[in-house]
């Protein structure tokens, strides 16, 4: 008995250290064993270059820790999906970089559904065309600071950069859907 739990466990042992057995992935049918390259796409003469700043990239890999076993699944190539900023910060943050991005249901999703209800902020029609057609801001701001105006209410001021012209913008925040929501948005100066 005792010499064949030795020859078990060496068998184990032997096999995890590669010299009788192997950690590949033995099912070769696998359709995500089965790639190919392909060329890049060539761009038809009249046609506009693509945008190229959201490339898609690949994830690292990460190791399968289950030894002899396939990879079940590809690993995912989209972020999260619904992703709610967890404060204002993230939530301004977020906005600037959506707008970089002219990613324009992105920035006007980052919108309380009672903005404009104070009648002193520019149109949601207006700032999609301004996204869409207009100077793009950086993607990151500056001096950043968050001040509380209440439990649900918090104000944002900050400088952002289209082009040349340096803006102070004032944004106010409120807890809107599990998250923070633009509810108003003010230029302070632009230089």
């Amino acid at each position: 008995m005792l010499i064949c739990l030795g020859a078990v466990n060496a068998c184990s042992w032997m096999n995890n250290h590669h010299w009788f057995g192997s950690n590949e992935c033995v099912d070769k049918s696998s359709d995500y064993l089965h790639t190919e390259d392909h060329p890049p796409l060539k761009i038809p003469p009249g046609a506009d270059t693509p945008d190229r700043r959201n490339l898609f990239v690949v994830p690292e890999v990460k190791h399968n820790d289950v030894k002899g076993k396939c990879l079940d699944k590809p690993p995912s190539y989209f972020g999260q999906t619904g992703r709610v900023a967890a404060s204002p910060e993230e939530t301004v943050a977020d906005w600037a970089q959506a707008w970089s991005e002219r990613n324009v249901e992105g920035v006007l999703s980052m919108y309380s559904t009672s903005y404009g209800s104070s009648g002193t902020v520019i149109p949601l029609e207006q700032r999609r065309t301004e996204i869409a057609t207009g100077t793009l801001p950086e993607g990151r701001i500056k001096g950043l600071k968050v001040s509380v105006i209440d439990n649900d209410h918090r104000l944002a001021r900050f400088t952002q950069k289209f082009g040349d012209t340096v803006v102070t913008k004032e944004l106010t925040l409120v807890r809107e859907s599990g998250g923070w929501k633009i509810v108003d948005e003010k230029v302070i100066t632009a230089k």
